[in-house]
């Protein structure tokens, strides 16, 4: 197991962690993830709930998704949808929703 340093350190050497900044304060992140030949997902996008409701998530989502896809065929961004917020902000930057998922576990 890597110890959180390590991470933080890969991850930003990597160019796999994004932040948004505000007078030198981060108020929303997000990471690439699960790269292949020709998508990458985006994940962890998370804003401290102080910074909520400022459009910081919303800004750093819709930059980072369009510099991948200079690079990437598409990107995928799992959301909750149960969380129509989130939902109507992703739609409004461009993503669409292809399929829903269902958590199974065999007894």
């Amino acid at each position: 197991m890597f110890t959180h340093d390590y991470s933080k350190t890969v991850f930003i050497q990597n160019n796999e962690v994004f932040v948004w900044e505000v007078d030198g304060r981060v108020v929303s992140m997000m990471k690439k993830a699960r790269p292949t030949k020709h998508g990458v997902t985006v994940s962890m996008v998370f804003t401290p709930e102080d910074e909520r409701k400022k459009g910081y998530a919303r800004s750093l989502v819709a930059k980072v998704s369009a510099e991948l896809l200079k690079e990437y065929d598409f990107c995928i961004l799992f959301t909750d949808l149960a969380n129509p917020t989130a939902n109507k902000i992703y739609r409004e930057i461009g993503y669409q929703q292809i399929t829903e998922f269902a958590h199974v576990e065999w007894l």
